[in-house]
Formats: structure tokens, C-alpha cells, sequence
């Protein structure tokens, strides 16, 4: 897991590794888009490009990641952990 850094709007933010090389970073937007506190999502890529993505309010975060742990293990089998599914998911 990466360490928490800070961004030039000064939002907080962590970037983690993807076995391909780009970078997932997960930024806590301080007054998003509903005007309250948001997670944004976004992919880094290997030439550095921050790609766009979507913003979560953070009361919603909670319910989200439920949802991706019930969506993998529902399909890629309860007996693997998130980022084994991942793993198996990412080479493929």
C-alpha cells in the first residue's frame, strides 16, 4: 500500500501499484461534487496520465466496496481473497 501524499489542491491521496504497471490512486476530495466530502478514483498510467475518474461520496464508500467484494466472490469464487480475484482478473 502506498503512502499518504498531497496533491496540488491540496487533497490527500494514496497511489497503489497494478501488476500491468499503472497505478490506482484514491484521492479524499474534501468538498466534492454534492458538496461534501468524495473519494476520486483514477488511473495513472504508465507514461504518468492521470485519467479521469468517478468521484464517490464518502458516506457511499462503505456500500461500494461491499459491492465489489460481493461481485468477486459471487464470480470468481468465495475462496479467493479481492486481490487474489484481482490478480487472477488482471492476467487474464
Amino acid at each position: 500500500m502506498g503512502t499518504v501524499q498531497t496533491d496540488s489542491a491540496g487533497n490527500s491521496y494514496i497511489e497503489v501499484a497494478l501488476p500491468n504497471g499503472d497505478r490506482l490512486r484514491v484521492t479524499l476530495v474534501r468538498a466534492g461534487w454534492a458538496g461534501t466530502p468524495g473519494v476520486r478514483i483514477q488511473l495513472r498510467d504508465g507514461s504518468g496520465h492521470l485519467r479521469q475518474g468517478p468521484e464517490v461520496p464518502a458516506d457511499s464508500v462503505g456500500p461500494l466496496v461491499g459491492a465489489v467484494v460481493q461481485l468477486l466472490s459471487s464470480q470468481l469464487g468465495a475462496a479467493q481473497t479481492p486481490n487474489q480475484a484481482l490478480q487472477q482478473t488482471a492476467a487474464s
